[in-house]
């Protein structure tokens, strides 16, 4: 009886270590936009699994990055900046300098970057 009781414990303590350590990381996920009649920025942290996703949103609105190391890729312009790191991205435009179609571009990207980032759609921005 007392081999069944301490089997049973020992089963038992093995099983509940075990759904402690199998439990899913949570994925940490920051993203920002600011916008004003001047500029635009986006900053986002992701985990390293949507690293592939925002890379190719990049890319669908951007182009091939201008330069592309194993710490990331930037794009650079007159009007605009951005960097993109397994874990992060930072973007800018310059809206002054920005012509319509590179402000609805970024605007693209805004809305695709939420999409890989698996983030609500931005909220529409009031029209006056």
């Amino acid at each position: 009886m007392k081999k069944y009781l301490l089997t049973s414990l020992l089963a038992i303590s093995s099983l509940i270590t075990l759904a402690q350590n199998s439990k899913s990381k949570s994925e940490k996920i920051s993203f920002s936009t600011h916008e004003t009649n001047t500029a635009q920025s986006l900053n986002a942290s992701f985990p390293i699994e949507r690293a592939e996703r925002v890379y190719a949103a990049f890319v669908g609105a951007l182009g091939t990055a201008k330069q592309s190391s194993a710490k990331g890729s930037s794009w650079a312009a007159d009007n605009y900046t951005a960097s993109v790191t397994s874990t992060g991205f930072t973007a800018n435009l310059d809206k002054e300098k920005a012509s319509i179609k590179q402000i609805a571009m970024f605007k693209q990207l805004t809305a695709s970057l939420h999409q890989a980032l698996g983030q609500p759609k931005p909220p529409k921005t009031p029209t006056h």
